[in-house]
C-alpha cells in the first residue's frame, strides 16, 4: 500500500507496567505481553508491538533494536457482511462460549528474549501498537472509526517460571 493511501489510526501506547528488577532475574523460561479485551467491531488491522519504544510511529522499522517484538491481527467486523443474524451474539452452550464477532478476544506475543535483554537496564516498561489497517468495505450510510481502531481493556506482561519437576 502506498503511503498516501495507508490509513493511519491513533498509536495505542499502554500505561506503565513495572517488575522489580529481582522478578526479571529469577529464573523465567517465558515472558508474554498480554493484550486482553481486544475490541474486533473495528476494521480488520495487522498490530505491530514494540517495548518501550513510545515514539514508535508509521515509519518504524520492525527490527528488535527499535523495540519491535510482533505482532497480532485482528479480523475486524466495523460492519457486519453477513445475512441477518450473522453477528448476532450467541448463547453459551453447555461445552462453552461461542466465539462470535462481537466480543472481544484476547491475543499474547511471547517476549522472552528481548525481555531478558533489556531487563537489565530497566525496571519500566511500555508497550506500543501501531495498527496497518485495511480499509473496510462501506455497506450502508454508518461511517466506519478509522481513527480509533485500537480498543484493548487491558495491557500485561506475564513471567512463567520453570517447572520444579
Amino acid at each position: 500500500m502506498s503511503e498516501e493511501h495507508r490509513i493511519k489510526a491513533k498509536i495505542y501506547t499502554s500505561e506503565k507496567i513495572h517488575f522489580n528488577k529481582e522478578d526479571l532475574e529469577s529464573d523465567y523460561y517465558r515472558a508474554d505481553v498480554l493484550f486482553k479485551g481486544v475490541d474486533k467491531r473495528v476494521p480488520s488491522y495487522i498490530g505491530r508491538v514494540y517495548i518501550n519504544n513510545t515514539k514508535a510511529g508509521y515509519d518504524t522499522s520492525v527490527d528488535p533494536k527499535d523495540g519491535y517484538v510482533g505482532y497480532y491481527t485482528v479480523f475486524g467486523h466495523a460492519e457486519c457482511l453477513g445475512d441477518a443474524g450473522h453477528c448476532d451474539e450467541l448463547p453459551e452452550t453447555r461445552f462453552g462460549e461461542i466465539p462470535t464477532p462481537k466480543k472481544k478476544a484476547d491475543y499474547y506475543i511471547t517476549i522472552t528474549d528481548h525481555l531478558k535483554r533489556i531487563g537489565k537496564d530497566t525496571e519500566d516498561y511500555y508497550v506500543t501498537v501501531i495498527a496497518d489497517v485495511c480499509e473496510p468495505p462501506r455497506i450502508g450510510d454508518e461511517p466506519v472509526d478509522l481513527e480509533n481502531v485500537i480498543k484493548i481493556d487491558k495491557v500485561a506482561i506475564e513471567l512463567y517460571d520453570k517447572d520444579l519437576d
